[in-house]
């Protein structure tokens, strides 16, 4: 199942000719950007509270803030192996694994107008590498708070467009 949750991501990614940049590459961003969150105000101005909240947690390095930014059991893929996260205490275990600098990388890089909504409703920075919804309590809700969902390394320079 995941696997085909990955081949699709990356189809939609091919197909969708996202621009993409590498993880380091923050100052470096093209300005030119497609995501599709800009489509919707109202969704664009919650994911960039919700960038903004994650981007200051990861800076910080404050571990149990980006663990409460997180939506369990977490979906992890990482270049070795997949692994479900099933709590917050978990999550602050494992925070090195599950984000190594090439993942903070692509979310310190990441810009709200960059997002994209897929066709399923989940939101997406980075092509796919973070995967996040809206969840009131345990449900989804168009209204509630972002958490993250999943998370897969990020696709390699040669990849990503």
């Amino acid at each position: 199942m995941i696997r085909l949750v990955f081949i699709i991501l990356i189809t939609a990614c091919f197909l969708a000719g996202s621009k993409a940049q590498k993880p380091d590459a923050a100052a470096h961003r093209a300005p030119e950007c497609q995501g599709n969150v800009r489509q919707n105000p109202k969704v664009m101005a919650r994911v960039a509270e919700f960038l903004d909240e994650l981007q200051a947690a990861i800076a910080a390095n404050d571990r149990d803030h980006v663990a409460s930014l997180i939506h369990y059991p977490l979906r992890v893929a990482t270049k070795d192996r997949r692994f479900i996260v099933r709590s917050k205490a978990d999550l602050i275990d494992q925070y090195d694994r599950i984000f190594p600098p090439e993942i903070k990388n692509v979310l310190m890089s990441e810009q709200p107008d960059c997002a994209n909504i897929s066709s399923r409703g989940p939101l997406m920075f980075g092509d796919g590498t973070v995967w996040f919804n809206s969840f009131a309590g345990e449900k989804l809700s168009t209204s509630g708070e972002f958490k993250i969902i999943t998370i897969n390394p990020p696709l390699p320079p040669s990849a990503a467009r």
